[in-house]
């Protein structure tokens, strides 16, 4: 008998276009999807409840929710994907960022292709796995095969965490990376394994790298401007940025040589992603703190409090930042964990064999992209991530881009990938 699993059209996309729509237009930044949770759900639930599959709506803090489709506890197999865009579509944060204020406008769907703000990192994914586990769902249903299939779609999935005030030593984080998967862990409601249905890799991930964020923080004296000897040269805090960005790019050179080789998907990498100092409306006083932001990529292994105080040593060794040595600290803020499921694991062979079915050879290296995955890994969740090729409009990267046919593509490996583990997982 055939597989129920490998019939054509396990993805309706006249289904999908719309709700990515109707999704992208409701309020999206991290921290404020619960309106898209709500929606999604309504929009599910008539053909959820058509083929026996329940949809929920997991409240879990204000403006937080999570949709799950299927058992709320330890499906055999589901889905991830989630609902916020990163910074949503405030006009000032994209102006700090890209220099542009205008809106980005809605999403829309021209030749095959759907194109708007948030479509490809996160919501035609993300509805496309709904949708394709709800058809699995039946499909299994029909053949009697009894496994469990469900989806988690999260809140919180974009990396975000604000650090801690100066000598603010809580280490309080708002809006912390996987945020929806780590109020399913705390409750011991994650599935056995998982399809992390994110985009952009152009072959399955069986191990992503973590995402660590950093707070360079250094303290000097300060004083109105005027209130300087002339003849003293610039000083204050923000004068010793220069001596911080070079400290920290000799710093990654290190860093990134160190892990050369050691996953071969995977490459390490450091940046500089905002710098804080003084008042914008009284330049001319000199603070005495200013902050450097930093973004590391990190591989398994690696530990917050290790890469931070390595990061310390080459900031307090710096010859222009001598004299501050013991007024400067560099503290983890925000952190999601490299994490690896064995490329041996019956999930990671069964989509190796359906992406190669589907679409070819394959192969990752050096990936520097991290997911929720990461986390469902770290915690001991099988987890393969499979997804779409994703481009932007290049008259406005905001707007990101993902082919039709490639999400009928991605359905495809996502369904046959479940066959085959299902298979496996039978026979043991």
């Amino acid at each position: 008998m055939a597989d129920p699993l490998l019939a054509e059209d396990v993805l309706d996309i006249d289904e999908l276009v719309p709700l990515v729509r109707d999704l992208a237009a409701l309020p999206g930044a991290a921290g404020e999807e619960a309106a898209r949770a709500e929606h999604l759900a309504a929009a599910l639930a008539p053909r959820a409840a058509a083929v026996g599959i329940a949809v929920h709506v997991d409240r879990f803090a204000p403006g937080r929710a999570n949709v799950i489709l299927g058992p709320r506890h330890g499906a055999d197999l589901a889905f991830v994907g989630h609902l916020d865009t990163s910074l949503g579509d405030d006009p000032h944060l994209w102006w700090r960022l890209t220099g542009r204020a205008d809106a980005p406008g809605a999403v829309t769907c021209t030749d095959g292709v759907l194109e708007g703000l948030g479509v490809g990192v996160a919501l035609a994914p993300t509805v496309a796995a709904a949708l394709t586990a709800i058809e699995i769902h039946r499909r299994l249903g029909e053949a009697r095969v009894a496994r469990s299939v469900g989806a988690v779609l999260t809140a919180g999935g974009t990396h975000r965490a604000v650090p801690p005030g100066p000598a603010d030593a809580s280490g309080a984080v708002a809006g912390a990376s996987a945020a929806g998967l780590r109020e399913l862990e705390r409750r011991g409601d994650l599935p056995r394994a998982a399809i992390n249905a994110k985009g952009g890799a152009p072959g399955p991930l069986h191990v992503e790298p973590g995402s660590l964020y950093l707070a360079i923080e250094l303290t000097d004296t300060w004083g109105p401007v005027l209130a300087r000897a002339p003849w003293a040269g610039l000083s204050g805090a923000p004068a010793l940025v220069g001596a911080v960005i070079d400290a920290v790019g000799e710093w990654r050179r290190s860093f990134i040589d160190a892990r050369a080789d050691l996953e071969p998907q995977l490459a390490a990498d450091v940046a500089i992603g905002a710098i804080e100092a003084g008042l914008a409306a009284k330049p001319d006083l000199l603070p005495a703190t200013a902050r450097v932001l930093v973004h590391v990529v990190t591989l398994p292994g690696d530990e917050p409090d290790d890469v931070a105080r390595s990061l310390a040593d080459v900031l307090r060794a710096e010859p222009r930042l001598a004299h501050l040595a013991g007024a400067i600290s560099v503290t983890p803020y925000g952190w999601l964990p490299a994490g690896r499921t064995p490329p041996a694991h019956a999930l990671v062979r069964a989509a190796d064999a359906a992406w190669r079915a589907v679409l070819g050879p394959h192969d990752v290296q050096a990936w520097r992209g991290c997911t929720d995955g990461s986390y469902l890994r770290h915690v001991g969740v099988p987890t393969v991530r499979i997804g779409p090729p994703l481009s932007s409009d290049p008259t406005d990267p905001r707007r990101e881009r993902v082919r039709l046919d490639d999400l009928r593509y991605v359905a495809d490996v996502w369904s046959r990938t479940a066959s085959a583990y299902f298979a496996v997982e039978a026979r043991t």
